[in-house]
């Protein structure tokens, strides 16, 4: 098994896959993933899934979007020019 450099929020469970824990409107959440990096080679006998940072990357970016839209009082219009400032 090779050792890896993980990041903040990044962990390896005992089964080998790897897990990224968050925050989210103040419950713990998880996603996981038995590849780390895209290049990284699935392990034997598992179905083919998104690497983890690929995965921490996509929410990463749902997050700098749409924030936490559901906790605050924005207006449809503010969530279009939100997301037309993140195309530009």
């Amino acid at each position: 098994m090779r050792l890896r450099l993980l990041r903040e929020g990044e962990s390896q469970c005992k089964d080998g896959r790897y897990r990224y824990t968050y925050y989210e409107n103040g419950k713990q959440k998880a996603i996981y993933s038995w590849k780390l990096e895209a290049k990284d080679k699935l392990p034997v006998g598992k179905k083919d899934c998104v690497a983890l940072r690929i995965q921490i990357e996509n929410l990463q970016k749902k997050q700098l979007l749409y924030g936490r839209y559901s906790e605050s009082s924005y207006t449809v219009l503010d969530l279009v020019e939100r997301y037309i400032r993140y195309l530009l």
